[in-house]
């Protein structure tokens, strides 16, 4: 789970990382962690059709509110899964969940 002390550069940095090694592309520092635009780019590149199905719902948790993020391909098989205390931290826990999934 991503707390709100988590939306820095740090994971913004690790989050660019993963994405250029999964993808082979250039390193691109974007805001991902505080910016629902590049948080909104991310869940895109999970919901890459209108197969792969995924959402963000408020849950409630002991120490407040937070978010889960969740996605599933075609066949049922959950690729990312996220939890955070807001929706952009919860995409980025689930980018990071599914970064963390062996390629198939």
């Amino acid at each position: 789970m991503l707390r709100a002390e988590d939306a820095n550069d740090a994971t913004d940095r690790r989050i660019a990382e993963g994405l250029s090694k999964r993808t082979g592309g250039e390193l691109r520092l974007l805001r991902y962690t505080r910016d629902p635009k590049d948080a909104a780019r991310l869940r895109d590149l999970l919901e890459i059709s209108e197969d792969y199905k995924g959402g963000v719902v408020p849950t409630k948790q002991p120490d407040g509110a937070s978010y889960s993020y969740f996605c599933k391909a075609p066949h049922g098989m959950e690729i990312a899964r996220g939890e955070g205390d807001s929706p952009e931290l919860a995409i980025c826990d689930g980018f990071l969940d599914f970064l963390s999934r062996p390629l198939r």
